[in-house]
Formats: C-alpha cells, structure tokens, sequence
C-alpha cells in the first residue's frame, strides 16, 4: 500500500446542479462551440502544471506549529486561497468565510461581525474564535473580539481555518476554532475594485522574485463604502404596542425607518521583512465605521463614522538550528489597540428624561473610549532525534495592560434611571469601565507527533496557561490520522479549550443594560470529532462528524445585568464536502452543514442560528483566460426566541455570477466583473428581543436587512 503524507488537491471553486442550470442560462451559445486543438493542448497543459504545484499549495502549520499537507493534520483544516475565492467573486473576507462548512458570519445591531462556528458564537462579543494575522494573535482582552475580517481580499494570500478548539496550542481565544489570514507576499501586483457605492484600491510590492537572502513584502490597501446601501424597517421604538400612553411619544420620536448607518473606512497595511533566519512582521489597520441599526437598536439617525479603531502589531523573530536535531524559533513582540468614536445617538432627540423631567433635546448621546497595550514573546523548540516521534515545546507569555479609557456622554445613571447632563468625558468612578486594569498570562506547551506505523499517526499535546488574577486552565489533546487505503483517510480527536472572560464582563459599569463581575470562570468547550476523506487526484469527499460540550458559558441575558456563567450549550453535526474537475474545463465544489445546538438546561435549540446551510458553485473555463464561476449560498429557517411571537425567519438562496478575463487585455493583468445576489434575493440577520418598559420586544420587527443585487467590477495587474 502506499503511503502519501503530502499529497493533496488545491481547493476548487465550489459547485451546484443548480448552478449547472444556471450556466445554460446564462452562456451564449457560441461559448461553447469547438476550439482549435492547439489551444485546447495548451489549456491541458496548464491543468497538468495546476495538478503539480497543488501539492504545495495545502500545506500549513495551523494545526501542528509543524508543516504538513491538510489531509494529513490533526481535526479539520481549511484552506482558501485568495486566487480562488477572487474568481468566485467574494471581496471581503466574511463572505470567504461564509463558504466553509459549519461557518455562518452573521451581523448584529451595531454592525460587528459574529463568526458563529459550528453554532457557537451568536452571542454579543463572544470572542470564540483566535483570530491571527500572519500567525500573530489579534484578539484584545476588552471583548476578545479584533478586526481581521476587515482586511480586503486582495491583500490575502490565504486563510487557514481550524474547525473546533484549538487551545492546546494556541491557548486562550482558540475556543470554537482558530483563523489565520497569511498576507500576499509574493508578487507585486496593483488592483482597483468598484461595485455598488464600495470601492478597493491597493497593491503589493515585493521582492520575493530576487535572488538576494534581503526578502520583503510591502502591502496597501483602502477600502470605502458609502454606507447608504441598506433600508431598516420600524425599530422597537417605531412599533411599540404596549398600551400606555407613553407608547405614542416613543413613536413620534423613532427616526426609522431609513437607512442604516453602514458607512466605511478601512486602511490596512503590512510589512514583512526576513533575512537568513530573521523576520520582522508588522501590521496596521484603521477601520472607521457606522453604528448600523444602533447600539441600543435605535436607527441612527445620520450617516457618518462613528467609531474608529486602530490595530498596530509588531513582532521579530529569528528561527535557529542547535544541532542536527533540535530547532527553535523565537519571537517577541507587541501590540496597540485603540478604540475613539464621536458620539454615538444611543436613543433618540426627544426621549424621557426620567431623573430631572423633561426631555434629552439632542438624544442620548455616549462614546466608549480605549487604548490596550500587549507585549508577548515565544519560544519554540521542535526536537526529531528519535525515529518515529516528533517533539515540541513551547513557552509562551503575554501581559496586557489597559491604557487610556474614558466615556463622553450626556448622560447620567443614578439608581437605575437615566438623566441628562451636559455632554462631558467621564473618569474614575463614572468611567464605563473600571480603570488600569492588567492581565498577566505564562503558558507552557507541549506536542508529540508519533508516528506509529507509516499508515497510523497519533498526535498527543497540551497547554498549560496560568493567569495570576483569572486562575489558570489546562487544554489537552489527542488525534490520530490513520490512511486506510491508498485514497482513504481516517481522523479522530478529542480536544478541550477555554476563553478567559474579557475586560468587559469584568470590569465594565455605570450602565443600565450590563455589570461587570470579576468572579467569573472561564468558558470551556470539550469536543470529540471524527473524520473520513477520500481523495483522487480530480476529486475529493469530506465527511466530519463533531460533538461538543460548552460549560460556563458567560451570560447576562433576561433579567439579570450582571455577567455571570449562566448556561451549558451542547452542539453536535455534520459537515461534508465534495469537489471535482470533470475535465480540463469543468469543476465543481459541494459543502453542507447539519447542525442541532441545544441548551443542555432547557433541551431546547438556540434560537437564531440555522440548522441546515451550505454552498454550492461550478467553474467552467470558457476558452484560455476566459472562465465563468456561478455559486449558491443556502441559509436555512432559524428558530425565533423563546418568547418571541415572530414566525420563523425564513431561509434563503444568494446566487452569484463571475467572468475572470485572465492576460487577455494586459499581459499579466486580470479583469473580473459580476453579480451578487443575481435574484435580488431578500436577506434577512435576526434581530434579537430587548427588554423595554418592562416588556420584552423586538428591536427590529422585521430583523435586520442585507443588500440586494450588487454589479461590481475589479482589475489586478500584476508585474
């Protein structure tokens, strides 16, 4: 039997019947007519040479710290390849993510970016997923949350995703998955995007081509957008229905519906620098952004930014040989995170003052504002003396330390009730936040890979993180891959992982809606996954079957403010994924997700997240440069609140079309042009029920609105 331990196919555009349908709509006929044999020789030949370089192209580190091809590593890995999805047409990185299977990104009231995985991570900040640039952690103690999902494509070279906990390397944040965004470093190329009222444009310069050891990689990018896009329906306000007389003033007062306030500002910018064993990796990034639909689901009532944060990282690092059988590598670093925003029109001109009478003329107006320092530094030591094992050990520690916080609002809190006040910076006891606050963490890691017969390989590890005001958590795990024919491949894993609770569920205050405890556990996650893949050289099938058990989860929904571990979640499901090149022309890529996630209380499903979801696209290539990609993405019925008299939300298709016109105009240049959501399908994110006047309500009767069809139109020349 043979063995292959890198042997892999390159991901394929994703594929549908449906979008076999499509395609015979869509192309003239002519298309189609025969070519001349000599073209269709060349275009074989290219297939043979993608066939080639695809063994390359899925091998990462993501999983092991160490290199292997995906099939390969432990649990379920993902990689997207920015090529590919820029065929497909996808332009942000929330849709890229939307097309791997147990991923659902939906939106909240403000605008923030919920990753759920597998079902996990609907709730407000939930911080579930360890978010990396270049391998370089991103997520911040305030909330866990960072802002990678807002690099544009074009600066990707690819995204590696670990579906499920991956805490027993990467430590805190790693509870639901991991994702690691690798930045273009290899060709300089140039590029400019326009579709609807959103506009791209940037490049990358590199060097990557020269013979000298001197390597570096410089990329640029902005990224606008009008933000007058989306129509909100009647907010909570608009649509109050309580019987009291105040129901009428609460009415007048609403500014909806109008549009959503989704205006957008983003500068990213990286640099990477490496010279015999040293590298520098550096990251910027300036996002400024609308509030939505509303931090407290009031419809603003202007489009302008609103909020803007800065996300700086530096770190060095040098890898080393000590002998023949040791290697190491060492990093240190640090990070800058700052959030400022104007104030922001939490609730409307004309709304109750309850503590002085009368009304806030101008609304209730608040800004949060806050600066976060991170050093951290690493070492790693991977050790091959003996035969049939692979070490590794790590030590990692990191120390955090709040800087500058303040809140500028109109408002005063006094005995629950709201009052107005001139609009003025808040400190000390009136700050939203507990001030000064420190998070010191030292973790040791440890990993052997064990290669037990050349078919069987076992993968035994775990983490040990102490925290010295949060206690401490100990995240191990076991995997085995096991090739059980020449094309077939057995996985299981058993793994746990942790999230520390954030600054903000502990610290924050002087705020009617939440209240900080810093007598909180960690959330923890136990999970047990098994997979089978078959894989031949034009095709592959992917079968995953996961059960997971949330504990601790950090709540503080209903009634209760004050942020406590309120629930146990279990989530258990199905993922499958099929790909396959029919020929030199023809491809196509299947995934689905089966998801049931229950209260382990109650036995009843989390409301909001669907069931059944999943993406289909087929890729044909027209003639040499020319091709056409068409993709479907399903969502299912999501399930409404317990007490919420909604019907279900409703599923629904988005089909979208892309022609790549490659070194036909330019020589090294590449024209894409297509359609999103071709059947102006409409999109609907649930919005969630809200206590007011002591009745539970909708925030938004008819949830929260994405856009409709959308033609764009982007341009690559690369040199």
């Amino acid at each position: 039997m043979k063995t292959y331990r890198c042997s892999t196919q390159r991901n394929q555009p994703n594929g549908s019947i449906v979008c076999v349908l499509l395609l015979g709509l869509i192309l003239p006929n002519y298309i189609v007519a025969a070519e001349n044999s000599t073209v269709v020789a060349e275009e074989s030949s290219e297939f043979v040479l993608d066939e080639l370089f695809m063994e390359l192209d899925n091998v990462t580190a993501i999983a092991t710290h160490t290199k292997m091809n995906i099939d390969f590593v432990p649990g379920m890995v993902t990689v997207l390849h920015g090529e590919d999805l820029e065929r497909q047409g996808i332009h942000r990185m929330t849709e890229a993510l939307n097309t791997v299977p147990g991923i659902e990104v939906m939106i909240s009231n403000d605008g923030s970016s919920h990753i759920v995985m597998r079902g996990i991570g609907r709730s407000f900040r939930s911080g579930k997923i360890k978010m990396l640039v270049n391998g370089h952690a991103m997520n911040v103690a305030v909330n866990a949350a960072s802002s990678v999902e807002a690099i544009p494509l074009q600066l990707i070279e690819r995204i590696e995703i670990i579906r499920g906990p991956g805490s027993a390397i990467y430590g805190e944040y790693a509870y639901a998955g991991v994702i690691n965004v690798i930045l273009r470093d290899d060709k300089s190329a140039f590029y400019i995007g326009s579709h609807h009222n959103k506009h791209t444009f940037g490049g990358t310069l590199s060097n990557s081509d020269s013979d000298s050891p001197f390597k570096t990689a410089l990329n640029l990018a902005i990224y606008e957008s009008a933000g007058k896009q989306v129509t909100a329906g009647p907010d909570y306000l608009k649509n109050l229905n309580t019987g009291a007389p105040s129901d009428n003033l609460f009415n007048s007062i609403s500014t909806s519906p109008g549009y959503s306030n989704e205006v957008e500002r983003v500068f990213s910018s990286a640099l990477k620098i490496s010279y015999k064993g040293y590298h520098w990796d550096s990251f910027f990034q300036e996002q400024s952004k609308g509030d939505y639909f509303g931090y407290q689901n009031a419809l603003p009532p202007t489009v302008e930014t609103k909020t803007k944060t800065v996300d700086a990282s530096s770190d060095i690092g040098k890898e080393f040989k000590i002998n023949e059988n040791i290697n190491a590598r060492l990093t240190i670093g640090g990070r800058y995170f700052a959030m400022r925003g104007r104030p922001h029109t939490f609730l409307p001109a004309g709304f109750p003052d309850k503590t002085y009478g009368g009304v806030f003329e101008s609304g209730v107006l608040g800004s949060p504002n806050y600066t976060e320092y991170e050093a951290h530094g690493n070492i790693e030591f991977n050790y091959s003396g003996f035969d049939d094992h692979e070490l590794m050990l790590g030590l990692h520690s990191t120390y955090v330390d709040q800087g500058d916080t303040w809140a500028r609002r109109n408002v005063e809190i006094t005995d629950g009730a709201i009052g107005e006040v001139p609009l003025q910076i808040f400190r000390g006891d009136k700050n939203y936040l507990t001030e000064n606050n420190k998070r010191k963490n030292i973790s040791v890691y440890f990993q052997d890979q064990w290669h037990i017969i050349d078919q069987l390989t076992l993968t035994v590890g775990g983490r040990y993180d102490n925290y010295f005001k949060s206690g401490d958590s100990f995240n191990p795990r076991i995997a085995s891959v096991y090739q059980l024919f020449d094309n077939h491949i057995l996985k299981f894993q058993l793994s746990r992982a942790f999230r520390p609770p954030t600054f903000t569920e502990m610290y924050i205050r002087n705020n009617i809606i939440a209240e900080g405890n810093d007598d909180i556990n960690p959330e923890t996650i136990n999970t047990l996954e098994g997979g089978y893949i078959y894989r031949k050289s034009n095709s592959s099938f992917y079968l995953t079957a996961f059960y997971s058990q949330l504990n601790d989860l950090i709540s503080n929904k209903n009634t209760v403010i004050i942020y406590q571990n309120l629930e146990n979640v279990v989530s258990r499901g199905l993922e499958i994924e099929l790909s396959n090149k029919i020929n030199h022309r023809l491809s196509y890529t299947l995934n689905g997700t089966l998801l049931n996630v229950k209260d382990s209380s109650s036995d009843e499903s989390l409301p909001n997240i669907a069931n059944v979801f999943g993406n289909a696209s087929l890729s044909y290539i027209m003639s040499k440069g020319v091709s056409l990609v068409v993709s479907d993405q399903y969502t299912g019925e999501r399930k409404r609140e317990k007490n919420d008299p909604r019907d279900s939300l409703d599923g629904f298709h988005i089909f979208n079309s892309t022609i790549n016109l490659s070194n036909i105009l330019f020589k090294t240049g590449s024209v894409n042009f297509g359609v999103k959501n071709m059947f102006d399908q409409k999109v609907l994110h649930p919005s969630n029920l809200i206590s007011f006047v002591n009745n539970l309500v909708p925030a938004y009767q008819d949830d929260l609105p994405r856009p409709g069809r959308e033609f764009w139109l982007n341009f690559v020349y690369k040199y």
